[in-house]
């Protein structure tokens, strides 16, 4: 028993402390000529796509920190020159 209370603590130990950020998803959708603009501007925020669906227009979905989505929106309505559809979905 004591060994496996010594093994439980330290597995503890070394396990960490994981923090949690609550996100929302935000949904891009725009012409494929402001793809490589909007991919480029979340990729410098190291937030990555996860989820991309090329038909007719592009649609691009991101999990973003709930802090952030307010000046992501404002800043991507900006870049696009308001052309982009930005949905935020919370999850």
């Amino acid at each position: 028993m004591r060994a496996y209370g010594k093994a439980a603590s330290k597995a503890v130990e070394e396990a960490g402390i994981l923090e949690v950020i609550k996100c929302h998803e935000i949904v891009v959708t725009m012409p494929y000529n402001l793809y490589d603009k909007v991919n480029n501007y979340f990729q410098k925020r190291e937030l990555a796509a996860k989820d991309s669906q090329f038909g007719e227009d592009v649609t691009i979905k991101f999990d973003v920190p709930v802090a952030l989505c307010e000046g992501i929106e404002k800043d991507v309505i900006n870049l696009t020159g308001a052309v982009a559809n930005i949905i935020i979905n919370k999850i």
